[in-house]
């Protein structure tokens, strides 16, 4: 999708139109395999290009993150080791629960085991069945 210029999730049904667009869509690979497998024959057809501008909006942004991701390694990676700490760091804080309170007793967890006993405690009564009075079914 990338050789089918930049902004084409922004083209209009009049972009279907014009033969030298519809030949560079025939002719990426990717978007010709989309079409084939993943749009339902059943569909209209502004409905089939409204999904394509979607999937080529995505590949756009992955493409995107791609050349950010590669830029940001290539300005910071071997010369720096303070950026690695960093990401390494930011890594860390988001996969660790700082701060989490005990459901029954509202007392701070500090350790990993108290922690894992207040989740526990969390999500046992989170789907514990409740009673239901009939009344208010109906």
């Amino acid at each position: 999708m990338t050789n089918c210029r930049t902004g084409l999730w922004r083209a209009s049904t009049h972009l279907a139109k014009n033969p030298k667009y519809r030949q560079l869509l025939e002719e990426d690979e990717e978007i010709r395999t989309f079409v084939e497998v993943k749009l339902n024959r059943s569909l209209s057809a502004q409905v089939k290009w409204d999904l394509i501008k979607k999937k080529a909006k995505q590949q756009e942004i992955v493409d995107i993150q791609l050349l950010q991701a590669g830029k940001r390694w290539l300005e910071n990676s071997e010369k720096s080791p303070g950026y690695i700490k960093r990401t390494i760091q930011q890594r860390l804080d988001q996969r660790t629960i700082t701060n989490l309170n005990h459901p029954r007793t509202g007392q701070c967890c500090l350790d990993t085991t108290s922690k894992l006993n207040a989740a526990e405690r969390f999500y046992q009564k989170l789907y514990t069945d409740e009673r239901i009075n009939p009344v208010y079914i109906y």
